[in-house]
């Protein structure tokens, strides 16, 4: 039919690739350890773990010669501890193992529906791999969406009658880490993986000062369609006046505290957001492109 384009031919693999990180190269094997060197490093670790500050934890230390392999310093080595974010470079060294260096994300835009005379009758999905990279703290994630309207436009679609829909399926629904403490989950290094992740699923809750002393400030969220509502009871102090705020366990708790006269805070809470769709119809709008959905 005149004005009809296959809608396969319209499936983009738009590759959102992390920023190339050339693979590290091992240090060579260094000279052996002189004893002198050996106990002062001993001593060293030593006075780091008898400082007052920290005695009262437990630590872990296991230091190996590269050359040898054999132990130079052993602290409740077998102990079985948290890693906290040690652990980090385990999970990087895994990824890297399994996945190469030159690995890229994929996200995929794909029409799902018919395709005539410039308008696709259905929706849009975006199907994500679970790329951590795509976010819009400075505009970036911006870019990439105005790239993908510009495509489609290349490609003849012009308009919508449907939705833009995310596709996470990639991951399952669970999205936290067997271990992680309950009272963190409200903090924006707590947010839960996503196949289809926007802003490392974090938002921003603004604290605006009242108009004057003993106000109770204005809360609001970045970005608007984040998935949380900021709710407490935060008073306007002096300028200067030692602004404080806290948030509970769960991203729900209330707000409290106190903020400076004159000067807007931010907090970062996890947030359901992922990048599905209000901002992507956004974006599409913005590039001159409608949807009749959302």
């Amino acid at each position: 039919m005149k004005g009809r384009l296959p809608v396969a031919v319209l499936s983009l693999s738009l590759l959102l690739a992390c920023r190339g990180t050339p693979a590290p190269s091992l240090p060579s094997k260094p000279a052996s350890e002189s004893p002198d060197r050996l106990v002062a490093l001993q001593q060293h670790v030593a006075e780091l773990l008898a400082n007052p500050d920290v005695s009262a934890g437990t630590w872990g230390v296991d230091v190996r010669s590269l050359q040898a392999h054999d132990t130079l310093i052993a602290t409740n080595a077998h102990r079985l501890l948290m890693p906290a974010s040690t652990m980090k470079t385990i999970t990087l060294a895994a990824a890297c193992d399994q996945l190469g260096w030159d690995f890229s994300y994929e996200t995929r835009v794909v029409p799902r529906g018919s395709i005539a005379d410039g308008v696709l009758d259905g929706d849009l999905v975006i199907v994500g791999s679970g790329d951590p990279s795509l976010d819009d703290w400075d505009g970036s994630a911006t870019t990439v969406f105005r790239s993908w309207a510009a495509r489609l436009r290349e490609l003849g679609v012009h308009a919508i009658t449907g939705r833009i829909v995310g596709d996470d399926r990639v991951f399952s629904d669970d999205g936290l880490g067997s271990g992680w403490m309950w009272d963190d989950l409200a903090f924006s290094y707590s947010a839960p993986a996503s196949g289809l992740q926007f802003n490392e699923g974090a938002a921003q809750v603004i604290v605006t000062p009242g108009a004057a002393i003993g106000d109770v400030a204005m809360l609001s969220i970045a970005p608007s369609y984040a998935g949380v509502a900021p709710r407490g009871t935060v008073r306007t102090v002096q300028a200067g006046g030692g602004a404080s705020l806290s948030m509970g366990a769960q991203s729900s708790d209330p707000v409290r505290g106190r903020a400076a006269a004159r000067r807007p805070l931010r907090l970062v809470a996890s947030s359901s957001i992922s990048a599905s769709s209000s901002r992507s119809v956004d974006r599409l709008q913005a590039a001159g492109r409608s949807g009749s959905g959302s």
